[in-house]
């Protein structure tokens, strides 16, 4: 999947971007699909000077975006605009929830059953012979 993340300032300005692809992780004790960096970490080109206080990641498959608050802010001076900055996650980019899975009750018959499905059927058509 592919996930643009824009390095925005304090006064909703574009320090920079960077395109993440990433894979769904799946997390099966919080029954949920974790999309990750590489290395969970985003490497942005510098655009502008500023002090960037958030970030937005942009879910460009179903072009639904999210905002996300730095940690700490980060004060980018004039002389590192065309340089790269490393952003390390302490989350995942996009997290999708699953459903809490019910266990069904098992089914008792007192003896094991087997089904058996006439051959005539299999392929038949409705509406005509054996279907």
């Amino acid at each position: 999947m592919k996930f643009v993340i824009r390095l925005m300032s304090d006064d909703d300005r574009l320090m920079g971007w960077a395109e993440v692809h990433a894979s769904a992780q799946s997390n099966t004790e919080m029954s949920r699909a974790e999309f990750r960096a590489p290395n969970d970490q985003t490497r942005f080109r510098i655009d502008a000077p500023g002090t960037a206080t958030y970030i937005t990641v942009h879910w460009t498959d179903f072009d639904v975006r999210r905002k996300a608050n730095m940690v700490a802010a980060l004060v980018v001076p004039p002389e590192a605009v065309g340089k790269e900055a490393i952003y390390a996650w302490i989350e995942p980019l996009w997290c999708v929830n699953g459903q809490k899975i019910d266990v069904l009750p098992p089914v008792t018959v007192g003896s094991n059953q087997s089904i058996l499905v006439p051959l005539g059927v299999i392929g038949a058509v409705p509406g005509q012979p054996g279907g």
